[in-house]
């Protein structure tokens, strides 16, 4: 088996990013997280070589996930993201695909639905 998936987990909400930290290592994967989008952004500016995949909370403080998004991928256009929320408008997600993110996750996710399209985005 090869290096582990490596993830960059970011969420405001403690309890969701700490649920979704703990389903990601009992799958194997390594996980960073971020409570916040500029911690985020720190990291990722530091180890961006670091990571195989994104996970971003939608609704955070600072700015949504669409946007960081961005952010993430003016440093590097590769990037490979997947949103999760527990609502949002439908235009933010429309505009946040078009963008590139990769995947959308509704909350709450399955673990095994979490960890299959982790997977699939991180071998794309």
């Amino acid at each position: 088996m090869g290096q582990p998936i490596r993830i960059l987990l970011v969420d405001d909400e403690r309890i969701s990013r700490e649920v979704a930290a703990h389903l990601l290592k009992s799958g194997g994967y390594e996980v960073t997280t971020a409570s916040l989008p500029s911690e985020a952004i720190e990291i990722y500016k530091e180890h961006q070589d670091s990571f195989d995949v994104v996970v971003l909370d939608m609704l955070m403080p600072e700015m949504t996930g669409k946007e960081l998004f961005v952010e993430l991928k003016a440093m590097n256009p590769g990037i490979k993201a997947i949103l999760l929320s527990g609502f949002g408008k439908n235009t933010d997600l429309k505009e946040a695909l078009d963008l590139g993110v990769c995947q959308y996750l509704q909350k709450p996710v399955s673990r095994q639905i979490l960890l299959d399209t982790v997977l699939e985005i991180a071998n794309q």
